[in-house]
């Protein structure tokens, strides 16, 4: 693999830690480091040569002209400095033999194999890239000026097509760009990239997972295939021989609820009306651009509600105790927790400072 950094000597210590965590996962030899930088001190280009010839890496090192990104901006305050900038100018800084290579921030750590993602195709497309989910400026799409459907990527893992870059002459386009919209750019090289090539760029399939009190969220980008009918989508019936995001099917595979025959949405259908809980809920754009399954957690993990009023758990607490003395763990069991929460313990307190209850030796009583 080819892999290329940004630096200056902030972030030499950020990047060995990164090159660190990518060498352990990835132990084949061969691979070749690129370092792009205006110069830093030669024990610090020491130490990370030293590091890369450790695990067998060949280290390439490039001064980048520092003419050409003086003018960048930057703005006082700002947690990056204008090496982030470097990643633009590496179509003609890199090799003419090189077509291909994964750009790395130096701020990551890698846990895994990341062979998968240097094997993706980028046939006809600029680069791959994740989708910034959640975190780009409320703004970006008006002030960038192009349409929200192509999402906004993030540029700190960009598998490049620099054979694209070169042919589309991408690094003048940059330039000009940023010479052009100098006041637009708030997310500095992140922005130049998605105003450019917001319609050109291959992404990685991303699945996010997110886990409340009351649902479990799991969003696919992109969302299910065109061929597949809403009304059976929205009816927890679809079919199709064609899969959007292979991630999920090899996961449900893995946990032996799907084969390579539609078995997986029925079987979860299945369970879940087995387990009394309620049906997943959909939300997806109508591009299908995304699609998000919110699954509410069953009403049997549910710490009981005190929207009602405070007072009511108190009355029910002062209740059990008038038919006799309870440990907490027999007054949270008679309430229907199945452990006991903090909610509890906290009434618990509150009824104590009103003197309303005693405890001793751990059961409590009526005062």
């Amino acid at each position: 693999m080819d892999i290329v950094c940004s630096i200056d000597n902030n972030y030499v210590q950020h990047c060995c830690v990164m090159l660190t965590s990518f060498f352990e996962n990835n132990k084949e030899e061969g691979n070749v480091i690129h370092l792009l930088t205006e110069g830093i001190t030669e024990d610090n280009k020491k130490t990370i040569e030293e590091l890369i010839h450790a695990y067998k890496g060949e280290f390439c090192y490039y001064l980048v002209n520092s003419e050409i990104v003086a003018s960048f901006p930057i703005k006082e305050g700002d947690h990056l400095t204008i090496a982030t900038y470097y990643r633009l100018l590496m179509a003609d800084i890199l090799p003419q033999s090189i077509d291909k290579i994964l750009y790395l921030d130096c701020d990551i750590i890698i846990n895994d194999s990341i062979t998968e993602l240097w094997n993706t195709s980028l046939d006809g497309y600029a680069m791959a890239a994740i989708e910034e989910l959640g975190c780009s400026l409320p703004d970006v799409y008006k002030r960038l000026g192009y349409d929200k459907k192509y999402g906004y990527f993030n540029a700190g893992v960009l598998l490049i097509n620099l054979q694209y870059w070169r042919e589309h002459n991408l690094t003048r386009e940059f330039l000009l760009y940023i010479a052009e919209n100098y006041e637009k750019l708030k997310a500095h090289d992140q922005d130049v990239l998605n105003a450019l090539l917001h319609k050109n760029y291959q992404y990685h399939e991303p699945i996010s997972i997110r886990i409340t009190k009351e649902t479990f969220e799991i969003t696919s980008i992109p969302g299910f295939d065109s061929s597949i009918n809403e009304k059976d989508i929205l009816t927890f019936s679809p079919k199709t021989r064609k899969y959007r995001n292979r991630r999920i099917a090899e996961f449900m595979k893995e946990l032996h609820i799907a084969e390579a025959k539609n078995t997986g949405y029925p079987t979860i259908i299945k369970y879940l009306k087995q387990n009394e809980s309620s049906m997943p809920i959909i939300e997806m754009d109508g591009e299908r651009s995304y699609v998000t399954v919110i699954i509410p957690i069953n009403k049997y993990f549910m710490e009981p509600s005190l929207d009602n009023e405070e007072l009511s758990l108190k009355e029910r607490i002062i209740n059990l105790l008038q038919e006799r003395a309870m440990k907490i763990s027999e007054i949270s069991k008679s309430l229907g927790y199945k452990q006991v929460s903090g909610t509890l313990k906290k009434t618990i307190k509150e009824l104590l400072e009103e003197n309303k209850i005693k405890v001793k030796d751990r059961i409590y009583y009526l005062n």
